[in-house]
C-alpha cells in the first residue's frame, strides 16, 4: 500500500513515471498532496492478484533466480493486462483522474503509464515471487485468483456491451476465453 501511494506522489508531483495526471477528487479520503488513499489498495489488489494468477501458471518448485524472475515478470503482465482494462473506465467514464498530457496512446492513456505499471509491479511482485518460490505446493482456495478474474471478467463483457473490442478481446485472453 505504501509503495503504490507513495509511487502515486511521485507521478502526481513530477508526471514521471506515468505520465501528467491529477486525481479529480471522486475518490475520498484524500491523503494531503491529493492522493486518494484507496489507490494503495488498488496497486495492492492488482499485484497481489496478479502474481498469485502468475503461480498458478508456474509450477511449485525450486527456488531458483529464473524462478523468481519468472513469477515477477509474469505477475507484472498480468497486473498491466488488468490496468488496460480497468484504465479507460476510471479515467473515461467514473473520471477518478485526469491526464494533462494531452491525447494519443491506449484511449488518450500514454503508454508510459502501462510501462511504468509493468515495471512498477515486477518489482512490487519480486517479494510475493520469493515467497511462491520456496513454497512446496500452494493453498487451493483460490481467493485471489477468483478476484483477478471477477476484475477481467466483469471489464470485458462491460466492453463489449459497449462496442469497445480491443480492451473486450483483451479480457477474454486474460479471462483464458
Amino acid at each position: 500500500v505504501v509503495r503504490g501511494v507513495g509511487l502515486e506522489y511521485i507521478g502526481v508531483l513530477t508526471g514521471f513515471p506515468c505520465g501528467s495526471y491529477r486525481y479529480t477528487g471522486v475518490l475520498v479520503p484524500e491523503l494531503p498532496g491529493g492522493v486518494p488513499f484507496a489507490i494503495g489498495f488498488a496497486w495492492l489488489l492488482i499485484v497481489i492478484s496478479g502474481s498469485f494468477t502468475a503461480s498458478r501458471l508456474i509450477l511449485p518448485g525450486s527456488r531458483s533466480a529464473v524462478r523468481v524472475v519468472a513469477l515477477s515478470l509474469l505477475g507484472a503482465l498480468f497486473a498491466v493486462g488488468l490496468d488496460l482494462l480497468l484504465e479507460p473506465v476510471a479515467y473515461h467514464v467514473k473520471g477518478y483522474w485526469q491526464w494533462l498530457a494531452g491525447s494519443g496512446g491506449y484511449y488518450d492513456i500514454p503508454c508510459s503509464n502501462f510501462i511504468a505499471w509493468f515495471v512498477a509491479a515486477a518489482g512490487f511482485a519480486v517479494p510475493l515471487a520469493l515467497l511462491y518460490a520456496a513454497r512446496k505446493s500452494y493453498s487451493r482456495t483460490g481467493v485471489h485468483v477468483t478476484l483477478y478474474t471477477m476484475n477481467v471478467g466483469v471489464s470485458g463483457i462491460v466492453y463489449f456491451r459497449d462496442g469497445c473490442g480491443w480492451p473486450g478481446s483483451c479480457g477474454r485472453v486474460l479471462w483464458g476465453g
